[in-house]
């Protein structure tokens, strides 16, 4: 009872020592193999899938097999280092909640509908989100080819390419629904 209160368990009631100082090296490496696919599959064919969804899955994921294995919901809720609450909360959100989409898919998907802007019609636009990131998105999307621009300037002429309407049918941005 003393190794419980004072933070350590016996070997019996949590595995063999030895299993237990595993752990990290094993989590370490799942985490950069996870990472690893992760970052492939959310930059494919130079596309930014939002990565919020993937984590959003894996947590639902996780989440329903803990349940299986007939995990209560407030160990598992310990078990993600949230309080029950949260959890439940996390749980409810995810199962009804619409896919997120990041700043790079919103600003693809307005030059598709829109076909040209202005640099400072974007801005408008996108105005709730960080300028910085938003100029990123923009330098990005020029770099893959999938918009031209004009300039730097705040009239400068933004447009989409074929490259970019492609994209955006790719991840169904078109109206058409993704396309594989």
């Amino acid at each position: 009872m003393d190794g419980v209160m004072n933070g350590t368990r016996p070997a019996d009631a949590q595995g063999t020592r030895e299993e237990r100082s595993e752990w990290p090296d094993a989590l370490d490496g799942w985490a950069a193999r996870a990472a690893d696919e992760l970052v492939a599959l959310s930059t494919r064919g130079e596309l930014r899938l939002p990565i919020a969804e993937a984590e959003e899955q894996l947590f639902l994921a996780v989440a329903r097999r803990l349940e299986a294995l007939g995990v209560s919901r407030k160990v598992a809720a310990d078990m993600h280092g949230i309080a029950v609450r949260s959890y439940q909360k996390k749980l409810r959100r995810g199962h009804r909640s619409a896919p997120s989409q990041s700043l790079w898919t919103g600003v693809l998907g307005y030059l598709v509908r829109e076909g040209e802007t202005t640099r400072e019609r974007l801005v408008t636009r996108f105005r709730r989100d960080d300028r910085a990131v938003l100029g990123a998105v923009l330098f990005d999307l020029r770099r893959t080819g999938a918009v031209t621009a004009e300039s730097d300037r705040p009239d400068a002429k933004i447009r989409i390419t074929d490259i970019g309407r492609a994209r955006a049918a790719a991840l169904g941005l078109d109206g058409r629904g993704p396309t594989t």
